[in-house]
Parts: C-alpha cells; sequence; structure tokens
C-alpha cells in the first residue's frame, strides 16, 4: 500500500505518531505544501497513491 500524507501545517504529536507507523507498513511520503513544490507531480502522486491524507 502506498501513502501519501500532505500537510498544510505544522504536524503535531498525534500527526508525527501516525505518519511514523504508517510508514511500517506501507510506502509513504510526506508532502509539506508550506514549502515550494513540483505540483505537477504532487498531483500524479495524488492518483497514483492508495490514500492520500492531508492534515
Amino acid at each position: 500500500m502506498k501513502i501519501l500524507f500532505i500537510l498544510k501545517q505544522e504536524p503535531d504529536a498525534n500527526i508525527k505518531a501516525i505518519i511514523t507507523e504508517s510508514r511500517k507498513d506501507a510506502e509513504t511520503i510526506v508532502i509539506d505544501l508550506r514549502e515550494e513544490h513540483d505540483y505537477d507531480a504532487l498531483v500524479e502522486n495524488i492518483e497514483t497513491y492508495d490514500k492520500v491524507i492531508t492534515w
């Protein structure tokens, strides 16, 4: 399973714990929208990952 986490703000301790646990069982990527990113790649990741979770 592939999980994409999209962060819109600084993650709190609970979110960090969820991301850490997810990495144990799935291919996980975290994208922080507060930083500049390649939005074409972001859209491609949204389309190809099994789960997309935004915080």
